[in-house]
């Protein structure tokens, strides 16, 4: 999946300007623009929140939530430094920890069945952290135009619908 996700990502850097494809993203960026409207980093900041299972820099028996917010040290990848260095500021009082780079996630798997394992990814605790606060965030404004993205019976009926009428289709981007 990560040579399809590379392949994808020069495909979009490369999309001649002008063409139905870039018409079509064009467009769903603006519908995005339009819902999510003006982005408030200190909401986000507000729901940021750590996860329950391991990450990059918090691993073992210690993974609670909890545990995670009495870290001295937390581990970023570069990129999410500055952003992270934000979060640490809006805070009060502000937190005195040291952020750590990390290349990025570890890989590994574990058991699905007893004859299968899957692959996971272990994502840098601090990352995590930022990530499950904008999850958060776009899930609260697309509450209030009524999409909850946590009840998919809404997406069942119109993909019904859709596949009786043919008034609607459906796009599985899952790898």
């Amino acid at each position: 999946s990560e040579v399809l996700c590379m392949s994808t990502n020069d495909w979009l850097e490369n999309l001649s300007r002008g063409s139905l494809s870039w018409k079509i993203l064009e467009r769903a960026t603006g519908i995005c623009g339009e819902v999510l409207g003006h982005f408030n980093v200190a909401r986000m900041f507000e729901l940021a929140k750590h996860g329950n299972g391991s990450a990059v820099g918090c691993s073992g028996r210690r993974v609670g939530s909890l545990y995670k917010r009495s870290l001295q040290s937390i581990a970023l990848t570069p990129r999410a430094v500055s952003l992270y260095e934000l979060y640490l500021e809006s805070n009060s009082p502000p937190y005195d920890v040291e952020l750590k780079e990390v290349f990025g996630s570890h890989t590994l798997t574990v058991p699905k069945t007893f004859w299968v394992d899957r692959t996971i990814a272990k994502e840098p605790v601090g990352n995590v952290q930022l990530q499950l606060g904008l999850g958060t965030y776009i899930a609260e404004k697309l509450s209030a135009i009524g999409i909850d993205i946590h009840d998919q019976s809404s997406n069942q009926k119109l993909a019904r619908q859709g596949s009786i009428t043919g008034e609607f289709a459906t796009i599985d981007l899952s790898m």
